[in-house]
């Protein structure tokens, strides 16, 4: 019995010293992450990302993002860490994994669910063609006249010069009328 104690105790302070560990590898994990988020966002402020970007034409924001991406990463690691040192690693990682996985698969679904069925009515419109570059034509009670037609949308530019944005998939479920040149 005196046995069974003793190496209950040692198994205790066994888990008891690999929480502090744990504690400890959580702590200075977190204190390192934001560490190097604010250097990266600090470099990436030096190179003036934000601002070549505008230059280019791409009105984007990349240096906080891109700091606090460097950040969730290394949360990310510290967790794992963490985890090995207290013996969970598997049964979670295996949680995450299905939990990113099925995140990745719905986030697909979504992206998809307009971008398919405009691309297969662009497609079915350019074949038709029903309209082109240049005709002016009415839909929906709005005139205007098509200055770009590509697979995904139609651009119109109306008499008041308002641009209208047509997705492929309303111009094929609409009467459309097409005025003579």
């Amino acid at each position: 019995m005196a046995s069974l104690v003793e190496s209950l105790g040692g198994i205790l302070r066994l888990a008891a010293g690999n929480v502090v560990v744990a504690a400890i590898l959580l702590l200075v994990g977190v204190i390192i992450a934001r560490l190097l988020e604010r250097l990266v966002h600090y470099l990436l402020k030096l190179l003036e990302l934000n601002k070549n970007l505008m230059k280019a034409g791409l009105p984007f924001a990349l240096e906080e993002t891109i700091a606090h991406l460097v950040k969730y990463v290394l949360y990310f690691i510290t967790i794992v860490v963490t985890l090995n040192q207290l013996g969970i690693t598997t049964q979670v990682f295996n949680i995450v994994a299905a939990v990113v996985i099925g995140v990745v698969i719905i986030s697909m679904f979504l992206g998809l669910k307009d971008f398919v069925p405009n691309y297969w009515a662009g497609i079915f419109l350019y074949r038709r063609h029903v309209y082109a570059v240049g005709d002016t034509i009415e839909i929906n009670g709005i005139e205007g006249q098509v200055v770009k037609f590509d697979v995904l949308e139609t651009t119109v530019r109306t008499s008041r010069g308002d641009m209208l944005y047509l997705p492929s998939s309303l111009m094929l479920h609409s009467q459309i009328l097409k005025k003579k040149r």
